[in-house]
């Protein structure tokens, strides 16, 4: 591995480790992972020699300072790791380029725009912290099954839900019935401005 020691320091789940002898990026932690495929098995061999079973593979979105959404594409899901690596491999494979100077790690990519610029840091670690919002998902409740289909159907009006429902013509579409409410969406579609006569000015 890049690092040798990194002592009882934390790692945060922002802060990735550009390791030279990595050949593929990996996480410990599934909470980052905006797209994962749990299909994907195998193992990662380390120098100690362990090796440490794959879980997953992914990909995590990153924003740069500019705001712009990026991607870490290939990402192998590991749970018992505690760190987040950025293996210089991948880098390679697509044709980064990567220099070292003055106690610094560049990269850049195949136009010769800057990706990254990283300090060594005390204990010859490169360190990288990536900016990373959280993902939520707004969830919505409606038991009413009625009420569910209408706002599946993008409020389409009860008397077609009926017809269709009684044609059997979509799959799991149950009775409908009534529903015991108004809906806001399709009052406020429905309404329309009443004319008026021009005024002389």
């Amino acid at each position: 591995m890049l690092f040798t020691y990194k002592g009882e320091e934390y790692s945060s789940k922002d802060v990735w480790y550009l390791d030279t002898r990595a050949s593929n990026h990996m996480s410990g932690n599934t909470e980052l992972f905006t797209k994962l495929n749990e299909n994907v098995q195998g193992e990662v061999t380390f120098e100690d020699p362990s090796n440490v079973p794959i879980k997953g593979k992914g990909k995590i979105m990153i924003f740069t300072k500019n705001g712009d959404r990026k991607y870490i594409s290939d990402v192998f899901y590991i749970p018992s790791l505690k760190s987040n690596l950025l293996g210089f491999g991948q880098f390679l494979e697509k044709r980064y380029n990567i220099h070292l100077k003055n106690n610094s790690l560049i990269i850049r990519n195949q136009k010769g725009e800057l990706i990254a610029k990283v300090d060594m840091t005390r204990n010859f670690i490169f360190k990288l912290n990536i900016q990373r919002k959280e993902i939520r998902c707004m969830k919505s409740i409606t038991k009413d099954s009625s009420w569910l289909w209408h706002l599946r159907f993008c409020h389409l009006g009860l008397t077609g839900l009926k017809l269709l429902s009684k044609a059997n013509m979509v799959n799991g579409l149950p009775q409908i019935n009534h529903p015991y409410q108004l809906c806001d969406s399709c009052m406020k579609g429905k309404k329309h401005k009443q004319s008026f006569k021009v005024g002389k000015s």
